[in-house]
């Protein structure tokens, strides 16, 4: 649960970021749908893992770099229709 949030974080300040928002604590635990304390506990570990500034909620350049090539390669996913997941049940 805690690697989705942490994931979930990089992506949402990312976002926020490319939409010229500032993400605060409280924008950002209702966007990732935690409380404020998961989201700081959260924040904080990214910070330790030098992925995100938590003083300032923004994203390091390590962390901007995981977040764009995470979000290019979900972008990048084939998406399989209903009909091709009941086939290969």
């Amino acid at each position: 649960m805690l690697h989705h949030t942490l994931n979930r974080i990089l992506h949402v300040i990312l976002d926020m970021g490319k939409r010229d928002e500032r993400p605060e604590l409280t924008t950002l635990a209702a966007r990732i749908g935690a409380s404020c304390t998961t989201t700081l506990d959260a924040l904080s570990a990214l910070d330790r893992m030098g992925l995100v500034d938590a003083d300032r909620v923004r994203l390091t350049m390590a962390g901007l770099v995981l977040a764009a090539s995470s979000s290019a390669k979900a972008d990048a996913a084939p998406r399989r229709s209903v009909r091709m997941r009941r086939r290969a049940a």
